[in-house]
């Protein structure tokens, strides 16, 4: 697992074009928005 920092607002980017934003930080959670394109496959694990 690879485990990063991020403030509010910045992006992580992966390949592919694939754009992971932190949206907002609260006390014990953290809110973030994904925008990748229509062609991969996404699957949720967890």
């Amino acid at each position: 697992m690879l485990v990063l920092t991020r403030k509010g607002g910045q992006d992580i980017v992966l390949d592919g074009g694939i754009r992971i934003t932190v949206v907002s930080v609260g006390r014990d959670r953290a809110c973030v928005g994904i925008a990748a394109p229509a062609e991969p496959y996404l699957v949720a694990v967890g």
